[in-house]
């Protein structure tokens, strides 16, 4: 029997207001090169939801190091400059909700 892989939340705000899909392209194109496909697969990253420029990613237990390091290396989108500051790490979607509400 195998055991129910453990994932955590990452709240993420950007600088600038971009869109959902550009978020998601930046994001996977970064992690994809500094770890490859075998690790884009291992982590196991989606992009759940973007409440107020806030966006929720979800990754495996073990792969949240790698997913913080490959979204501080985005400097730029679209040759404007753009940072991205995580704001929480959770363990629930529940909590990541109600987290991003808040604010």
């Amino acid at each position: 029997m195998t055991r129910k892989k453990k994932k955590r939340y990452i709240i993420v705000e950007p600088s600038n207001h971009i869109t959902l899909d550009s978020f998601r392209k930046i994001v996977e194109r970064a992690y994809l090169e500094l770890f490859g496909e075998l690790g884009f697969v291992k982590a196991g990253l989606r992009i759940i939801k973007q409440i107020n420029n806030k966006f929720i990613l979800e990754c495996s237990n073990k792969s949240v190091s790698e997913v913080i390091l490959s979204i501080s290396s985005i400097t730029d989108l679209e040759g404007k400059p753009i940072t991205l500051r995580v704001i929480k790490i959770v363990g629930t979607i529940k909590k990541a909700r109600e987290l991003v509400a808040e604010e």
